[in-house]
């Protein structure tokens, strides 16, 4: 799956604009929360996980373009994964973003190849990598 630069900025937008999991006022009883280092990016999330599989996902967040839009993605892609798959998912785009590694499952990343350049922006990395270390986090803590 490729994208044109013009689809990856339609993609963006589109779910930045429309997002699936991005709610108000979430119960943040549970909630999972991190802010970026670099910006204003924030994030509480409530994974609902049963029998080892992502059944749900809400969000509240303040953020840019690019931080809402892949924390939307990821979740639409994560939502009814086992955790191992997620697991996998989380470790596949880190890669992706961080330009680590050329043995990349493209495949399971989806949409979420939209950010595969963001690494030459570097004030955006931050921002794309905001969901995993998050997932990372509701996952470990259960």
């Amino acid at each position: 799956m490729t994208f044109s630069k013009d689809d990856k900025r339609q993609i963006i937008m589109d779910y930045y604009l429309n997002p699936r999991f991005k709610k108000e006022n979430i119960d943040k009883t549970n909630s999972h929360y991190l802010h970026s280092n670099n910006c204003v990016d924030e994030i509480w999330i409530n994974l609902k996980i049963e029998d080892n599989i992502l059944k749900n996902a809400e969000f509240e967040a303040i953020g840019c373009a690019v931080f809402l839009s892949s924390t939307d993605i990821f979740l639409e892609i994560a939502k009814n994964k086992t955790i191992d798959e997620i697991k996998l998912i989380v470790e596949n785009y880190d890669n992706l973003i961080h330009k680590k590694s050329e043995n990349i499952k493209k495949n399971i990343l989806e949409k979420l190849l939209v950010f595969e350049d963001v690494k030459t922006h570097l004030n955006r990395l931050e921002c794309a990598n905001m969901i995993s270390k998050i997932v990372k986090i509701a996952i470990d803590k259960g």
